[in-house]
């Protein structure tokens, strides 16, 4: 899982262009790829639509994993706070974590201004135990 908003984004772009070369069969033979049951639910913050970072490259590799049928492999979720739309605290983060808690979450990344990095820290560090998660080895607040 990850959460990012803004320029926290930028992290997760290699795994993001990953995805799409591995889907598109684009990797060199050398390159290491990622388990075919890897999957990844990314959740992105931003402004606007307008100044939203890498939305080509995300909506494309959201297209791609569509178009082949595994729509599971790479789920997106946009914020943005033109739209009024509600804020990560910590009743969402709770929600999120029991909605993907029977995927086994193998761990989760956080990239963001520094107060959503201060809510998701506060919280994760509380609720992450109650999920069967390790706070110190699978959580990442970068």
């Amino acid at each position: 899982m990850m959460f990012s908003a803004g320029t926290g984004i930028l992290p997760y772009m290699d795994t993001v262009a990953k995805m799409i070369l591995q889907n598109c069969n684009a990797l060199k033979p050398e390159d290491e790829k990622f388990h075919e049951d890897f999957k990844l639910v990314m959740f992105v913050g931003f402004q606007s639509r307008k100044d939203a970072i890498a939305l080509s490259l995300l909506e494309g590799l959201q297209h791609i994993v569509n178009a082949q049928g595994v729509p599971d492999r790479f789920r997106l979720f946009f914020r943005f706070s033109d739209q009024k739309s509600p804020r990560w605290n910590e009743d969402f983060i709770k929600k999120q974590l029991e909605t993907y808690q029977k995927e086994n979450i193998a761990k989760i990344y956080v990239c963001g201004p520094p107060l959503l990095e201060e809510q998701f820290d506060k919280t994760l560090s509380t609720l992450a135990p109650n999920f069967g998660l390790d706070f110190r080895t699978q959580v990442d607040i970068l």
